[in-house]
């Protein structure tokens, strides 16, 4: 009897293995480290930056393979189609995660880069575009950044655009936060606007690191050195984010697994997570965020940037439960509509120009960022948006 017991779960382990080397022949693994860790900075002003003046490669040997990156003195990415020793002009700045920085993609391909390019054919230049995009951050951070690196240096002219995910809105803010912001930028309104600076302001932009976020741990050097990747165990989210990248089965079954969980899930665990509180927090320090670049004669442009789980209707099947679980597909917009006018933001969505019926059209595959064609499709809607003439 004990021979069996023991056997039984023996024969499991040894058939998972034999086919696990035998989908190797088929499916390429993932490589778990897209680029080096610990490229993350906290800034001595208090808000997180890349590494200044690092150059590295994105590569996870499935969606993209060595797409160069590189980050100028002040921790912002650099935009190869900005134009060079040419008077300042109009200034963008782009705040946002992942998705601003433009993960997976080569410096020519972002959207930021993108958008610059189609503004140097345009009238009303020479323009330049700021991609201060910063991945693994979101709104408490859009705003201390804006707070720490912007609030000084904006003039009347100066556009920020900034760009909300869908994990953004539904990521929870302290209160103790929220109250301090808003009570900070209502002292800021009493103040009044500061006059702009006469010079350009950009050396205040300068980056200066604190502190690594992300030192490469042993899985890293393990990984480095023998190429053998040890999933997390600290927990069920760790192991299901990190397993696809130990074994080629599980990665090709957890993602299809996720999409039946939320094809079947209950309706209300979704409405328990991106509670009315959440949401208006986060408003709260966008309309905030609002105050720094207002005071000082510059315009907010709130981009709302779904992701695929709405834009692309492979996915959004499964997240809706069959078109079943939001009033729009465009739920962000939904759902930030009211607080847009509350608040008197200026809201846009980028939704229409991403959505699509083709499977991973715009993002990448097994990564989920936008890929280049998603990044032209968001790049061509915001040059649109940027250079129509005004509504009378």
């Amino acid at each position: 009897m004990w021979k069996n017991l023991i056997l039984i779960p023996t024969s499991l382990i040894v058939f998972f293995f034999m086919v696990e080397a035998g989908a190797r022949f088929w499916f390429t693994l993932p490589k778990p480290y897209s680029t080096k860790p610990g490229i993350l900075v906290f800034d001595t002003r208090g808000f997180w930056v890349l590494e200044p003046e690092y150059r590295g490669q994105y590569d996870n040997g499935i969606d993209f393979q060595a797409k160069n990156f590189s980050i100028t003195k002040y921790g912002t990415r650099l935009v190869p189609c900005m134009p060079i020793n040419e008077s300042t002009g109009n200034r963008i700045f782009l705040i946002g995660d992942s998705q601003t920085f433009g993960v997976g993609l080569a410096d020519e391909e972002t959207w930021a880069n993108l958008l610059q390019c189609r503004l140097n054919d345009s009238p009303g230049g020479p323009w330049k575009v700021h991609n201060m995009g910063v991945p693994a951050t979101n709104i408490d951070q859009y705003y201390a950044r804006t707070a720490g690196m912007l609030s000084n240096i904006v003039r009347p002219g100066d556009q920020v655009i900034v760009s909300v995910t869908w994990n953004d809105l539904h990521t929870s803010q302290a209160n103790s936060f929220v109250r301090r912001i808003v009570r900070d930028s209502q002292l800021l309104e009493q103040s009044g606007t500061e006059p702009p600076r006469l010079d350009d302001g950009m050396d205040l932009l300068l980056a200066k690191p604190l502190r690594r976020l992300g030192e490469p741990t042993w899985r890293y050097w393990l990984y480095q050195r023998t190429g053998i990747f040890v999933p997390s165990f600290d927990s069920l989210g760790g192991f299901i984010s990190s397993a696809p990248y130990a074994s080629v089965l599980l990665g090709n079954v957890l993602p299809k697994a996720r999409l039946l969980y939320y094809r079947h899930r209950d309706s209300g665990v979704l409405a328990k997570k991106v509670g009315p509180e959440t949401i208006n927090n986060n408003f709260q320090i966008l309309s905030a965020l609002s105050v720094l670049i207002k005071r000082r004669g510059g315009r907010l442009i709130v981009n709302l940037l779904p992701n695929r789980l709405f834009f692309d209707d492979y996915y959004y099947w499964s997240y809706s439960q069959g078109r079943q679980g939001f009033p729009a597909q465009d739920y962000m917009m939904y759902l930030a509509k009211q607080h847009c006018a509350r608040f008197e933001l200026e809201c846009v969505t980028s939704f229409p120009a991403l959505k699509t019926s083709t499977r991973d059209a715009h993002t990448f595959s097994f990564d989920g960022h936008f890929n280049k064609a998603g990044a032209s499709r968001i790049a061509e809607f915001l040059f649109r948006y940027l250079t129509a003439e005004p509504k009378r």
